[in-house]
């Protein structure tokens, strides 16, 4: 009988790299698109794209609370 050994996945910041307990997925344009962030840089990130462009974050469309992208 074999034994499965778990594998240990690196959980380091892509923008800043040190290491996290979590990591954002972002997915959007720029530098960092398809790569893990932690809370301080995808925040950095984030704030740095244009409107238009924060409008297709779900989370950012409720927080406007515009009924219009609700």
């Amino acid at each position: 009988m074999q034994l499965i050994q778990g594998k240990t996945i690196a959980m380091t910041c892509s923008r800043c790299i040190q290491e996290h307990k979590t990591l954002a997925w972002y997915y959007g344009v720029g530098l960092y698109n398809n790569s893990l962030l932690c809370r301080d840089c995808f925040k950095f990130v984030f704030n740095n794209l244009t409107e238009k462009q924060k409008l297709e974050w779900s989370f950012y469309k409720q927080q406007k609370g515009d009924k219009k992208y609700a």
